[in-house]
């Protein structure tokens, strides 16, 4: 089902397949803490707690008015705390794009197809998926609302992991 939400709609939303022990640990580590019930949104996020638990980052993107995005990957904390808890999702993301991607691995291993001047002497021609970005979004009460968009030229596959609870809307 949710594969088909993807294709359709361009996104699908998949509850319970993250721990919630995990993403309270996760949020305790980061001090994303308050605001009411385990997952409440806190008043506020302090710059300084962030950079305090993910050491090495640089401070943070402000591309507007109440929302910071700290860039994680590479960081320790990205590639032995958040990477790992993809690991329910990555079925969905190889048959995505194995579907939406056939030239890039692994679907392109599946299919037999190869990427545009592939001669087949070497497999290092094919696109293949990678882990490009992990980011923490800290948005502020009042921040101005951000609209649905693409970051880059290159298709993808954005996935969110809320640390606070999200309303339907």
């Amino acid at each position: 089902e949710a594969l088909g939400k993807l294709e359709q709609d361009g996104a699908a939303m998949i509850q319970g397949a993250i721990d919630k022990e995990v993403l309270r640990q996760l949020r305790l580590r980061l001090k994303v803490v308050g605001g009411g019930g385990a997952f409440g949104c806190p008043t506020e996020i302090s710059t300084s707690d962030i950079l305090d638990a993910v050491p090495g980052i640089e401070r943070p993107q402000e591309p507007s008015s109440g929302r910071r995005h700290f860039l994680i990957r590479g960081s320790k904390l990205a590639e032995e705390e958040v990477l790992p808890l993809l690991a329910p999702l990555m079925p969905l993301v190889y048959s995505y794009f194995a579907t939406m991607r056939p030239d890039a691995m692994p679907g392109s291993l599946l299919s037999g197809a190869k990427a545009e001047g592939d001669s087949g002497s070497s497999p290092g021609f094919s696109p293949r998926l990678f882990f490009s970005e992990c980011q923490v979004l800290a948005t502020d009460p009042g921040a101005v609302p951000q609209i649905w968009h693409r970051d880059n030229l290159c298709p993808g596959l954005t996935i969110l992991m809320p640390l606070t609870d999200v309303d339907d809307e």
